[in-house]
This record gives C-alpha cells, structure tokens and sequence, in this order.
C-alpha cells in the first residue's frame, strides 16, 4: 500500500508540473484587502484540499512578491507554506467516505492523508514556482497588511 501512496504522490506531482505555467501572477492590494490568485492549480482542476489550503495559498502568494521587501527568503515561504498547510491539517476529522480513501492509499488518518496530499503542494512550489518569487516586490507590498498576510513566520 506504500509504494500505491508514493506512486500517487509522484503522478500528481508530475501532472502539476506538466501543466503549469511560470507566469507572474503577483496579487494586488487596494486598500489593504489583499486580493491573491489562491491555489492555483493548473486550468483551473479542482484538486484536493484546495478549499482548506487557501488560506496557506494566499499567503505564499503574498509572500513570494513582497519576500525582497521583508527580507523573507523563497525557501522562507515554502516552508512556512508547507507548516501553514500542515497546521491545517492537524484539525481535520474523519468522514465516512474518507475510510476508502484511506483504505485505498495505506493511510490510518484523515490527519496522514492531508499532510500527503500538503506535501504535493509543496513539493510543486518548491521545485517548480522559482520564477513566480519577485526579484523586485511591487509597490503594494509596502502597506501594513502586507507584512501582516505574507509573513510565514507567523504560526498559524
């Protein structure tokens, strides 16, 4: 059942990767309501999670353009995206149907399956979002709520 589960992981990372595009997709702010692309997922597939990971996803976003401003490393994001999702992830209950799903990848939790299914999310930004982190952060991120929204340090 293992090998099942990594084979799942490694085919949606692989999907991900093929149908992505390297496009700037910086987030606007007007006003401090900060408006980001969310989980994007290659055109626009629904994708587990993606709902429960938008928040995390909305923070990446901000950080990756405002991360030159504020001294926040891409490495920084991705990984206070991964432990944003994984804190997510700890408040999760079990469903009936989610007893298949389990079943069928080898996993014992509800808790188990969404950190696997975070750890795609991460693994696609980490190894393919690069271009996506501004060298240069725009104008906006100077307000307030930007550092407020993107800073992954801050414990979700």
């Amino acid at each position: 059942m293992a090998s099942t589960s990594i084979n799942n992981i490694v085919f949606a990372v692989i999907f991900l990767v093929l149908t992505t595009n390297c496009v700037n997709s910086a987030p606007a702010v007007s006003e401090c309501a900060v408006q980001q692309n969310g989980c994007s997922i290659p055109l626009k597939l629904p994708f587990f999670y993606k709902k429960s990971f938008t928040p995390a996803c909305e923070r990446h976003d901000i950080c990756y353009s405002c991360g030159q401003l504020y001294g926040w490393s891409r490495n920084d994001c991705d990984v206070g995206f991964k432990n944003y999702m994984y804190s997510v992830c700890d408040t999760k209950t079990k469903r009936f149907i989610d007893d298949l799903v389990d079943w069928i990848n080898g996993w014992k939790d509800p808790v188990t399956r969404c950190k696997r299914v975070a750890d795609i999310y991460y693994i696609s930004v980490d190894t393919f979002a690069k271009c996506n982190y501004e060298k240069v952060s725009p104008d906006w991120c100077k307000k307030p709520c930007a550092k407020q929204f993107g800073d992954p340090t801050v414990e979700m």
